[in-house]
């Protein structure tokens, strides 16, 4: 039948409910080894696909191979050896975290593999291996030492914007311990500034793996497609996303619907050939954003909104430009060769910890919390920021040693710093104040460049207008083009801040589907974007 040995060497059920069976075979190089899903070795059509790794079966040999092994495996059923197989990263049970090829347990962290039935007992589950794989979940490993990763980041968590991404990275596994009191979020650190955003990514990621450049790295870029940003998402489940720079994205709706896919935590449906639905990924996870504009201002919507924590200004501020280089390099260097372990350390006292007593913990925190909230649209804020208050206190007790000389490694809290910018942002996600403010700075410091627009007719010398004023109707045009190009020099979604001014007001014209409208200024007809002067200058008559 076959021109070499073969046999069933286990059995495994993946968390889908679908079986897969271990097969070996002797071929030219020795023994082989494959998980096939068990449908491919009943079905002699299907069977044939394993000819492509060297198992001699053929049209006129299959049916009987499929034959022999149904029975193989009927006569050894109670003796085969059986596991767990998990499909995506995290929470397998209360006591079992999938990490890279790794199973975290309370007591140690094994490595076995799906090919080898041998090593199974260790664990119990196996992470079962694409064949496809992406480089990042190689990624998911340790390298160097934990105390040496610790000292490298004790030089940069008293910056607050850095301490927040850290307990955000640290925040993901906690969320599906919290079961439904906690949703997936966003946290997104925008900004001109070129220096120290991609940085604090790598920091984050630092906890969970290799953060930089690289197949293998941890961070990944916006100019993927959506479909592989979602994916990858499905297959992290419970560990954090972190995505770099959103003006690189894909299309002008990639950034908005990822944003919703994460809080929603489950991928979009789809059908397939043959009018089934396809399994989506579920998942309770954080992601960390970087870009120059908002996040949110790329959204029409304002779901996104609630579901983003948006951060502004340099993770570095307050140091001068050299020496956060400087320092930066100095971290880099450390953690180029020491990461990967406080993530799993994490995990691991997440284990001694009961769902009960963390939820305790976290309505504790909400409660005080709460008590302070003065908006609807501070409340769901509020939540993820108990759940990172929370991430604060279970990091330092899991991540001290015995040889702290206080006793405790601590967290510097990010809250006295950031939380009064992040909750005047809730009503202003897209940034449509801080735009009026930047374009009315912009106007203030050209007034040669701003035409009266009352007047009937045009200065000559006036070739490169940037705004024309009509006091006495209180409205300013700007030229499209030149408002455009500002706009996103300020480093915002020219877009998304266009939709944030019409919806609150500020424009006071616009066409259905555009910002811009056609007006006859000095005899000549124009595209123009027409805003309220009243908006543009608050504090003053519009002089």
């Amino acid at each position: 039948m076959l021109s070499c040995p073969v046999q069933v060497l286990g059995r495994v059920v993946d968390d889908a409910g679908v079986n897969h069976m271990v097969l070996a075979w002797r071929g030219a190089t020795g023994w082989q080894q494959r998980v096939m899903v068990r449908s491919v070795l009943a079905d002699a059509r299907l069977i044939k696909q394993l000819a492509d790794y060297g198992l001699p079966v053929r049209t006129d040999n299959a049916a009987g191979l499929v034959k022999f092994l149904g029975a193989y495996e009927e006569a050894n059923l109670s003796e085969l050896p059986a596991a767990r197989g998990a499909t995506a990263m995290g929470w397998a049970d209360r006591e079992t975290f999938i990490w890279g090829n790794k199973v975290i347990s309370p007591r140690a962290i094994v490595e076995p593999d799906d090919k080898n039935p041998a090593t199974w007992a260790s664990a119990g589950w196996v992470r079962l291996k694409s064949t496809s794989e992406d480089g990042w979940v190689e990624g998911l490993r340790a390298e160097g030492e934990f105390r040496r990763w610790r000292d490298a980041i004790d030089r940069v968590k008293y910056l607050p914007r850095i301490t927040l991404a850290l307990l955000v990275s640290f925040a993901a596994p906690l969320l599906f311990r919290l079961g439904v009191r906690a949703s997936s979020f966003v946290v997104d650190f925008h900004g001109t500034t070129s220096v120290g955003k991609t940085t604090t990514l790598r920091y984050a990621a630092s906890i969970w793996g290799q953060p930089f450049m690289g197949p293998d790295s941890l961070v990944t870029s916006w100019s993927s497609t959506y479909t592989y940003l979602e994916l990858t998402i499905g297959r992290r489940r419970h560990l954090p996303l972190f995505v770099d720079d959103t003006k690189d994205a894909r299309g002008k709706t990639t950034v908005p619907a990822l944003l919703s896919t994460i809080g929603n935590g489950r991928g979009r449906g789809r059908g397939t050939a043959d009018a089934q639905v396809r399994q989506t990924g579920a998942w309770q996870t954080t992601c960390i954003s970087t870009g120059e504009a908002p996040a949110v201002s790329f959204s029409e919507g304002g779901g996104e909104r609630t579901r983003t924590m948006e951060v502004e200004g340099s993770p570095f501020d307050g140091l001068d430009v050299p020496v956060a280089r400087g320092l930066i390099a100095e971290v880099e260097v450390a953690l180029q060769s020491n990461f990967g372990h406080a993530g799993p350390l994490l995990v691991q006292h997440m284990m001694t910890i009961g769902d009960a007593e963390l939820a305790e913990m976290y309505e504790e925190i909400l409660s005080s919390l709460l008590a302070n909230v003065k908006s609807s649209q501070e409340t769901r804020m509020v939540r993820y920021r108990a759940v990172l208050e929370l991430t604060l206190r279970l990091a330092e007790r899991a991540l001290s040693l015995p040889d702290d000389s206080d006793g405790r490694w601590t967290i510097p809290e990010p809250w006295t710093a950031l939380w009064p910018s992040i909750v005047n942002d809730i009503d202003d996600a897209g940034g449509a104040a801080r735009g009026l403010e930047l374009v009315a700075s912009w106007v203030d410091e050209n007034p040669h460049k701003v035409a009266d627009a009352s007047s009937r007719t045009a200065n000559a010398e006036q070739r490169d207008i940037i705004a024309w004023h009509h006091k006495e109707e209180g409205w300013v045009a700007f030229p499209t083009r030149a408002l455009h190009e500002r706009v996103l020099l300020e480093g915002f979604a020219y877009e998304g801040l266009m939709r944030d001014w019409r919806d609150s007001g500020v424009l006071l014209q616009h066409r259905l589907g555009k910002f811009s409208v056609q007006r006859s200024i000095h005899g000549r007809r124009r595209s123009v974007v027409v805003v309220d002067a009243r908006r543009l200058w608050p504090d003053d008559d519009n002089d």
